[in-house]
């Protein structure tokens, strides 16, 4: 069985260290530790109240963002969770038995869209999806990274909507609440002040 430890590696040799600011957000020095590394912490915490698989969760987090960088053919991330579908497909066949590696993919499919009948590993995941740009710098290094506020102000209000709604566990989602609202707030007044 490929290892976490070595997927994590592999995963994370996938994307650039480079210093080209179209680059920011998919640099390994950013998006790791940023992102993806306060996924997998948030992970062990609800794996410690929640009974899902471990590999399963994991392997989906390291894998839910490679396409961010994977067959990217141009600026939009668009399509992104679909090649981080066929990269974990290709990577983890032969690897893992198909029943696990299915389990993969529906936690990488519902970071994207919510399933109607959610699996714990799928809540997992989600949970820590949205969570996790909440509790790092996210949605600042965003704006920071975009060409253009009034773009982002847009995107930014439907973003913290968005990441809210993956969280699938209530007390996750009151911790957040007043950052979202406020957020929310921050651009409605940048709006109205334009």
């Amino acid at each position: 069985m490929l290892t976490l430890e070595q997927l994590y590696e592999d995963t994370r040799a996938l994307f650039p260290d480079s210093d080209r600011p179209e680059l920011q957000y998919v640099d390994r020095n950013w998006i790791f530790p940023h992102h993806i590394d306060i996924m997998l912490n948030i992970c062990d915490e609800l794996l410690a109240k929640y009974d899902g698989d471990e590999y399963v969760c994991k392997a989906a987090i390291l894998l839910h963002d490679v396409g961010l960088v994977y067959k990217r053919d141009g600026p939009s991330p668009e399509g992104h969770e679909s090649r981080s579908v066929e990269y974990a497909e290709k990577t983890l066949t032969g690897h893992i038995s198909d029943p696990k590696l299915n389990k993969i993919i529906d936690c990488i499919k519902a970071t994207d869209q919510r399933p109607d009948n959610l699996t714990t590993n799928q809540r997992i995941v989600r949970t820590c999806d949205g969570y996790a740009k909440y509790k790092t710098v996210h949605y600042f290094a965003k704006a920071n990274f975009a060409q253009d506020f009034d773009d982002i102000a847009g995107w930014l209000a439907q973003k913290v909507d968005s990441d809210y709604k993956k969280i699938e566990y209530d007390e996750y989602k009151e911790k957040v609440e007043p950052i979202r609202d406020w957020v929310k707030s921050t651009v409605e007044v940048y709006n109205d002040s334009k």
